[in-house]
């Protein structure tokens, strides 16, 4: 029964009209903003490497499995951040790859930096059909064997940060390219739709030992409900850290990172379901290993550093 509603899900989502939220989600964007916003590559001044892999709704047939991998730098002689961004999503029968490149401009106002991204990148988008399982075996509307279709792509963003807190807004699939396999025809044309987000945050230093640093994003598209992940973390000598985030009518989802050894990071989070979902999944497991290399300052160049561990 779980496998037919899946391939039900599965064919509103690639072959009708579907507008509800079409990008992966992570637990631990926080670590990585750079994912959703090209204005954040390189804004630690330091080259840095991630790693993501996501387990959602584990117990649930076809359930979506996510990998994302970014690296990212700042060139500060010309005031830029590049970055580079790849993505794995796989739900049941069907498969979204994309690939972006990022750049950004950094210009100081007042007391922190403000950075102007842009992303252009190809989404790939994949099908096998003939892995649903079929309530009529005869129903010639659905599609069989396996399909592809490959769609340009691209994203913005702002990023404004300062030694005590930063804000950032960016919007992902702002080409609103169509989302329909060859075979696949239907009356009502689905297309991808433009994803915002809306961050902010800061840290609150006790001493030179411990910080807490809160967060809060906003995640929406059209025709879904905004979504809300609001939580904070509270870090120890700056290397270990751990944290907890609330996403009302979704889930609860604790976090911890450390550094593993010198320029080596290790984060995990375990999230709890608490909306409508609960009776029909268990919960949700992401993990996220980090490498960095910090460079030298610019000479002569007033450069802000974040203080932030997240």
């Amino acid at each position: 029964m779980k496998q037919i509603l899946l391939s039900v899900c599965l064919l509103v989502l690639w072959v009708g009209s579907s507008q509800a939220q079409q990008l992966p989600l992570f637990s631990q964007q926080i670590f990585n903003r750079f994912g959703f916003n090209p204005a954040c590559a390189g804004n630690k001044n330091r080259v840095e490497t991630l790693v993501s892999h996501r387990n959602h709704m584990i117990g649930f047939t076809g359930a979506p499995t996510t990998q994302m991998l970014t690296v990212s730098a700042p060139w500060h002689a010309k005031n830029f951040g590049l970055g580079l961004r790849l993505m794995n999503d796989k739900i049941g029968s069907a498969n979204h790859m994309a690939v972006g490149l990022a750049a950004n401009y950094v210009v100081i106002v007042g007391r922190g930096k403000l950075s102007a991204g842009l992303e252009f990148g190809l989404d790939q988008y994949a099908a096998q059909w003939d892995e649903m399982v079929r309530v009529d075996q005869d129903d010639a509307v659905i599609p069989t064997g396996q399909a592809s279709i490959m769609r340009p792509n691209a994203a913005t963003g702002f990023f404004y940060t300062t030694a005590k807190w930063y804000l950032g807004y960016s919007v992902q699939n702002l080409v609103a390219s169509k989302l329909q396999f060859q075979g696949g025809e239907t009356m009502n044309v689905s297309r991808a739709t433009a994803h915002h987000y809306l961050n902010a945050g800061g840290v609150i230093a006790f001493g030179d030992i411990l910080q807490l640093e809160p967060y809060l994003l906003y995640k929406g598209t059209r025709a879904a409900p905004w979504q809300i992940d609001l939580g904070a973390f509270l870090v120890l000598k700056e290397s270990y850290g751990i944290g907890i985030t609330f996403r009302p009518n979704d889930a609860l989802v604790y976090t911890a990172k450390l550094e593993l050894v010198e320029q080596v990071y290790l984060g995990y989070s375990y999230e709890t379901r608490m909306g409508p979902l609960t009776t029909f999944t268990s919960n949700s497991h992401e993990i996220m290993v980090g490498y960095y290399h910090n460079l030298l300052e610019p000479a002569k160049k007033k450069v802000i550093h974040p203080r932030y561990y997240f």
